[in-house]
């Protein structure tokens, strides 16, 4: 995700720090984002324009963050974050906490990820815009619909819940390693977790949705010259299945890896999860392994993804094969233009689904600033 600061902003956010410390002045906030946008189009064994599916699709993901940080006479250092989504959703606001900070570690509080969710390091692709799974995936296009998950949810980093207001420590960097653990009493966000009426979720009107979720993750990062090796492991369960919605807690657990040579980096990520779904009747596991090559402005990418999913009570399971081929070139600074080819197989092996195979070919674009 492309998150560079402009200049311009980063000598603001260091006239506010040096304000704010000396002469109380209000925090001033700079300014960075991605733009993100790709079309695509399916070869689907399935495919029917009768049926309402498109064989094409124009895409975009877009986001604006506004930020700023100071550090006291004490040496902590406080700071805010805001993540305002470029398109109008249910969810406008993608991110926004506050954080304390210093050489002990920091603690963060608001509507962000979870602890290992954001320490996923995943399977990177070739591209920023075109990823393996979420907003920008086109695997699904013309897809039959008789499959138990969208293709874009097939994944080895995926969280029970996305950004409920919640809790965070992450401590700093020893020899390499890290770790951070995250609290979310009620699956809310941009709402307040208890409501007097009972209407919803809280105290008297039950789970909004899966809650009391703890989170942990931990990674280690070293580089040695032109070789480095990162790692990364998480786990998080809820404690509190939502309401009618089945008693089994919901849970994931990951781990994965990559080691880089130069301009060559290899890796690997495995996830399980338990009770998944709306009833709470899912359980899933995902491998997968990615390759990335840089080659001057060039940069080249090959990733393969297994799920398999199976329900309660039923001894078969459906299967999701993704093969994943990206690659983007770099105009500029924080500029790219994107393409990738995928093929998607799913077979289903439990009634009432169907099997399903797809390629889909995406050309974007990539804007950070």
């Amino acid at each position: 995700m492309m998150k560079k600061i402009l200049l311009g902003s980063t000598l603001l956010m260091s006239v506010a720090s040096f304000s704010a410390a000396n002469a109380g002045e209000p925090l001033k906030l700079g300014i960075s984002g991605f733009y993100h946008a790709a079309l695509g189009f399916t070869a689907d064994s399935k495919y029917s324009e009768g049926d309402g599916r498109r064989n094409a699709n124009l895409k975009q993901n877009t986001e604006v963050h506004f930020s700023g940080q100071f550090t006291m006479d004490i040496g902590v250092t406080a700071g805010v974050k805001f993540e305002l989504e470029g398109q109008t959703k249910g969810d406008q606001i993608d991110a926004t906490y506050a954080y304390l900070k210093s050489g002990l570690g920091e603690v963060r509080i608001g509507n962000f990820g979870s602890a290992a969710g954001l320490l996923c390091g995943g399977l990177s692709t070739a591209s920023d815009a075109l990823p393996v799974a979420g907003a920008m995936n086109f695997s699904n296009l013309g897809r039959d619909g008789l499959q138990l998950v969208n293709s874009d949810s097939t994944d080895v980093c995926n969280t029970i819940n996305d950004k409920g207001t919640k809790i965070a420590y992450f401590s700093p960097s020893f020899g390499g390693f890290r770790v951070a653990t995250s609290y979310m009493i009620d699956d809310t966000e941009d709402d307040a977790s208890n409501f007097p009426d009972g209407s919803a979720g809280g105290l008297n009107g039950g789970n909004s949705g899966d809650s009391r979720e703890w989170s942990l993750g931990a990674t280690y990062d070293v580089t040695i010259g032109s070789f480095g090796v990162s790692a990364y492991a998480g786990w998080e369960k809820a404690f509190d299945a939502e309401t009618n919605q089945g008693s089994g807690k919901a849970s994931y657990y990951q781990f994965g890896g990559a080691v880089t040579f130069g301009n060559l980096s290899l890796g690997m990520g495995y996830q399980q999860g338990f009770n998944l779904g709306s009833a709470h009747t899912l359980d899933s596991k995902t491998f997968g392994l990615t390759g990335t090559w840089k080659m001057d402005a060039f940069k080249f990418g090959f990733t393969w993804l297994r799920a398999w999913y199976d329900l309660d009570g039923v001894s078969k399971k459906d299967t999701h094969d993704v093969y994943m081929i990206t690659t983007s070139y770099a105009l500029g600074t924080g500029v790219t233009l994107d393409g990738a080819v995928t093929h998607d197989v799913y077979k289903a092996k439990i009634a009432g689904n169907d099997n399903y195979k797809s390629y889909t070919f995406q050309f974007g674009m990539t804007i950070g600033f």
